[in-house]
Formats: structure tokens, C-alpha cells, sequence
């Protein structure tokens, strides 16, 4: 909803910069979010090996079944980025086929950047919980 929206106003004002930078970029933007979430999550994968090293009655599947989610979310993101490039270059020629493309590609940009979010909420999670610990 929010990147039909935004497509449309900017359609309203006339404004194709910010579809410019997606159609150029999105494939970059959505890999380097990927290498930064992979190595956040290492990293709280580690964190999380070492609590539980020292409290082994924790569970941590079901963050450890979200991390895992989340890389493979990103995953599918990058896929339908390749697949809206190879469509909006493509010969296939039909009423608003540039404005479909370009609501996907400001949404899949908006999920990768939820997911990000995400992912750094998670970080302060793991932090609080290992301040309540060591109190």
C-alpha cells in the first residue's frame, strides 16, 4: 500500500528520480543489506551460543527458525529484483507495465528495509536480555 501510494504521487509530481535510482540500484541496495544482515546475524549467533553455553535451559529455536527466515526473505527479495529487471527491459509492452514495476520495486525495497530493521531490533533484544542477566 505504502509504495503504491508513494508511486502515485510521484506520478502526480511528475518525479521519476526516485524509480531512476530503484531500476538502477535495487539489486546493489538488496546485497549489501543481505552481507550486513548476514554478519549481524552471525554475530547474535554467536552471542546466542555463548548464553547458552552458560544458561543451557534456554530456548532459542524459534529465534534461531526467524534468523534463518529472514536470510532466506532477502533471498527471495534479490530473485523478484532480478525478475523485475529482466521484465521491465523486456519487450512485453502493456498498459502501466512501468508503473507495476516500479510499485513492486519500491516494495520490495521497503520489506528488505524491514527486514533490516528487523534484524537491528533483534541486536537490542539479545543486548537487554544479557544486561537482566548479568544483574
Amino acid at each position: 500500500l505504502i509504495s503504491t501510494i508513494t508511486t502515485y504521487i510521484c506520478y502526480l509530481i511528475n518525479s521519476d528520480s526516485l524509480f531512476d535510482y530503484l531500476n538502477n540500484n535495487l539489486l546493489t541496495i538488496l546485497l549489501a543489506f543481505l552481507a550486513i544482515n548476514t554478519a549481524t546475524l552471525g554475530h547474535l549467533a554467536a552471542k546466542i551460543q555463548d548464553i547458552m553455553v552458560t544458561y543451557n535451559y534456554f530456548d532459542f529455536s524459534s529465534t534461531i527458525y526467524e534468523m534463518k527466515k529472514s536470510l532466506l526473505e532477502q533471498i527471495i527479495l534479490i530473485l523478484l529484483s532480478i525478475f523485475l529487471l529482466i521484465f521491465r527491459n523486456s519487450n512485453l509492452d502493456f498498459p502501466l507495465k512501468f508503473e507495476i514495476v516500479n510499485i513492486f520495486s519500491l516494495a520490495i525495497f521497503l520489506y528488505s528495509i524491514n527486514i533490516l530493521y528487523d534484524t537491528g531490533k533483534g541486536v537490542f533484544v539479545i543486548i537487554d536480555e544479557i544486561k537482566k542477566m548479568n544483574q
